[in-house]
């Protein structure tokens, strides 16, 4: 898995596993960056609007980020 896409349909929380096996950003389709959080479950956590897009992918280091 490269990225994940979604697109929220109602506007509410959205919880989901990390596909990757460190940190990860969350964006919105126009690549502003969404806060989120990891629950105690490992699922990532992010509140969504209705009729919005976000993009998830793997966080890459600051020293390897082209």
């Amino acid at each position: 898995v490269q990225t994940v896409e979604i697109l929220s349909r109602r506007g509410e929380e959205c919880r989901i596993r990390n596909p990757w096996p460190g940190p990860c950003r969350v964006t919105t389709s126009q690549g502003k960056p969404v806060p989120h959080s990891v629950d105690d479950g490992g699922l990532l956590v992010f509140q969504t609007e209705r009729g919005v897009g976000y993009r998830i992918e793997p966080k890459v280091p600051a020293e390897v980020a082209p």
